[in-house]
């Protein structure tokens, strides 16, 4: 059974800080894949010029996927993951609060 975990904080915490860093240890120390998506309401489905995540400290590093709105999260996780047999994947979200609905559904 899978877990889930969040980090959650007012602006400038260091949230996306946190997710960097755990990013840069699971890639270090893990062999299960990571995938890392990004949130971002403001930006158009066909607008993925830009994929970084970056923290206020200058951190950054580049999302697999671009989520918006109206994906269908569920085809976009069976697509990204169809080539791994391994089960153990992480997948880290940037600006999850900005997540619909049926985004969370199907996630879960």
């Amino acid at each position: 059974m899978g877990t889930l975990e969040f980090k959650y904080g007012t602006m400038g915490c260091g949230k996306t800080e946190a997710l960097i860093q755990k990013y840069n240890r699971l890639i270090r120390y893990s062999d299960a894949p990571v995938i890392v998506m990004k949130v971002d309401p403001t930006v158009k489905a066909s607008d993925v010029n830009d994929m970084s995540i970056k923290s206020r400290s200058g951190n950054s590093i580049n999302a697999d996927y671009l989520i918006h709105e109206n994906c269908n999260f569920k085809m976009v996780l069976l697509e990204i993951l169809s080539g791994s047999s391994n089960v153990n994947v992480t997948i880290l979200i940037d600006e999850a609060q900005f997540l619909t609905t049926s985004n969370v559904r199907n996630l879960h």
